[in-house]
């Protein structure tokens, strides 16, 4: 009779193992797709990138570094050592490293532009006052308002109504 397992030698058979392994480390590998301008902004992907890295409990910043530099792909990670020439990404912090990226990706639009395209938008045929209001307050993002806000908000939204009677 066997009292140790069930196995020829009384060894437990694979994949029973009763109790914790003492040594075996099993590690999360992190897996997300390549940065692509051309399918998502900086923003959105840098956003999900640092999801993963939490959620993979990656903290230390020189891993943050070789994640980012190994998933923004070859044409970022170019762009990328044209900025910081001669300087060494790798030896760069995960803050630098994004700010550079986010200059070269999303710049800060330029406020009078965005003021002037704020102020073309006008109410569209059957569009309902909740839709306008709210592409209204999309546009105003980059306007630098400030605490005029609210005033810019609601005298576009009068003189772009196409119904006089509010």
């Amino acid at each position: 009779m066997l009292t140790t397992g069930s196995g020829p030698r009384g060894e437990s058979p694979v994949g029973s193992n009763l109790g914790p392994p003492s040594s075996t480390k099993v590690q999360n590998v992190m897996q997300m797709e390549m940065y692509d301008p051309t399918t998502q902004s900086w923003k959105r992907w840098l956003q999900r990138l640092e999801g993963s890295l939490r959620v993979f409990k990656i903290t230390a910043d020189e891993e943050k570094v070789a994640y980012l530099l190994h998933y923004i792909g070859a044409e970022a990670f170019g762009i990328l050592c044209d900025r910081l020439d001669p300087e060494d990404p790798y030896t760069k912090s995960f803050e630098v490293i994004c700010k550079k990226l986010e200059e070269f990706y999303a710049p800060e639009p330029l406020e009078i532009a965005e003021i002037f395209t704020f102020r073309k938008r006008l109410q569209k045929d059957g569009e309902l006052a909740q839709e306008y209001l709210a592409a209204l307050q999309k546009l105003s993002l980059y306007c630098k308002f400030g605490k005029y806000l609210k005033t810019e908000l609601r005298n576009q939204f009068v003189f772009g109504m196409k119904n006089p009677r509010i």
